[in-house]
């Protein structure tokens, strides 16, 4: 009764304000003020005056700018999707699938509110820049095939620490790791950065053909831009003689990298080596903002191993476990998008896994349906939230260890986590939930209606 009070007392006092709700999909509705919309108006200053408005004017205003951010990445998203096929075709070795997605206006406004908020938006212009992943790809690299416990056995005898192989200690420590063997928290630290050493092979392995795409693609772009040449690319050995020999003689789609985060965990494998992202910090120059962990022998010389949330950023590290190799890019037609490279099966948990990460951020995307989940998920105290984000990495490890082609075993809930916060219930409510929406959006086109005013 409020709001329709408050929406006739509005259209009273100024009568070119005119209230709809835009429905950009079932269940998902954004208020938006029309009569700026429809004029197309791009003026902010109304937004900043939130103490002096009317709540639901703020709230209009702030729609009415996130929709038409919207429209600005979905005109620039065709030109940005073409241009990403191109970079990451079917030629490209490792490379499965490649899908994309225009953020909505709803997501929109949710990170807008924030960069008011924080000072970073000023004015449409920042506004525009604060929703850097308006348009995404997501590049899907196929899975490893399983190794044998021989092909295992050969790595560990192989591998080789400051050029000498691991004492029979660290060998044992390595296999426990290897094969989920249970382990004290102390092992586990002494053991992880060996394993993270015998795994580098498989992670540049099954992501090679992606890295060199990339590297293809920013250089292309440095030559355009004059900042680079190919004789400059050669005496500093930026990049290998293969790839120089492509950059001359094939069709390669320029493309500028703004930022590149190696998400992964406290006890994660990243998507790409630490080799590789210092061969695309070499092409990319140090203008680019690169956020990543860098190998760890051991934890001796690295005490710092807990580390604090400045640090965390820095470092890509994600409490959850959450991985992909994550990129904002200038695409040639100007848009901003974001690139994620992982693999299917870390795609696919990561989807059910973001679900806690928007109740915890307070989005409006998350529907009714997880009541029952958010009801829990809500009340953690923080120790129950620090195993639950614990048992999160555990479930990312576990499906990248399966695309790695390692030995894997799924984790177990944690004691004094209701069994409600598992992910066999997560991913039970997700599928139903997923089903439930492809059956309402049968026919679904997205409209305007209008606020029915008392």
């Amino acid at each position: 009764m409020y709001i329709k009070k408050l929406a006739a007392n509005l259209i009273e006092k100024e009568s070119l304000t005119i209230f709809k709700k835009y429905v950009q999909k079932p269940e998902c509705e954004l208020l938006v003020n029309y009569s700026k919309l429809s004029a197309g108006s791009k003026d902010m200053s109304y937004i900043f005056q939130k103490s002096t408005m009317d709540p639901m004017l703020y709230e209009a205003n702030l729609g009415t700018t996130a929709y038409q951010i919207t429209e600005i990445n979905t005109k620039g998203a065709i030109g940005a999707q073409n241009q990403v096929k191109n970079i990451f075709n079917k030629n490209v070795p490792g490379v499965v699938d490649v899908n994309f997605r225009v953020k909505g206006p709803l997501q929109s406004k949710t990170k807008l509110a924030r960069g008011i908020k924080d000072g970073t938006v000023t004015d449409f212009n920042s506004a525009v820049n604060c929703i850097i992943d308006g348009e995404g790809a997501r590049i899907i690299i196929q899975d490893l095939e399983k190794l044998s416990n021989k092909e295992i056995k050969s790595m560990v005898d192989g591998l080789l620490i400051d050029g000498k192989t691991l004492a029979p200690r660290q060998k044992r420590l390595l296999n426990k790791y290897i094969y989920n063997h249970p382990m004290s928290e102390f092992e586990k630290q002494e053991a992880f950065p060996l394993f993270e050493k015998f795994a580098n092979p498989l992670i540049e392995k099954r992501s090679q053909g992606v890295v060199d795409a990339l590297l293809l693609s920013i250089a292309k772009h440095r030559l355009n831009k004059g900042e680079l040449t190919i004789a400059q690319i050669k005496e500093q050995h930026l990049l290998p003689d293969n790839l120089i020999e492509r950059l001359q003689t094939e069709t390669i789609e320029p493309i500028e990298l703004k930022l590149l985060n190696n998400y992964r965990g406290m006890y994660g494998l990243p998507e790409f080596s630490n080799r590789q992202v210092m061969d695309v910090r070499k092409i990319a120059g140090n203008d680019v903002i690169i956020h990543t962990r860098r190998d760890i022998l051991d934890y001796e010389r690295h005490p710092g191993f807990s580390y604090g949330k400045k640090e965390k950023k820095l470092l890509a590290i994600k409490d959850t476990g959450y991985r992909t190799t994550q990129m904002d890019v200038v695409h040639t037609n100007g848009t901003r998008g974001e690139i994620q490279i992982k693999g299917a099966k870390t795609c696919k948990y990561g989807e059910r896994q973001h679900i806690p990460y928007d109740l915890m951020m307070a989005k409006e995307t998350v529907n009714s349906m997880f009541d029952s989940y958010r009801k829990v998920y809500k009340y953690l105290k923080p120790h129950q939230q620090k195993k639950y984000n614990a048992y999160f990495e555990d479930c990312f490890n576990y499906f990248n260890r399966l695309e790695l082609g390692l030995p894997a075993k799924f984790p177990k809930l944690q004691k004094g986590l209701k069994e409600v916060l598992s992910d066999k219930n997560l991913e039970r409510l997700y599928n139903e939930n997923q089903a439930r929406l492809i059956k309402l959006q049968e026919g679904f086109e997205p409209y305007f209606k209008d606020i029915a005013i008392a």
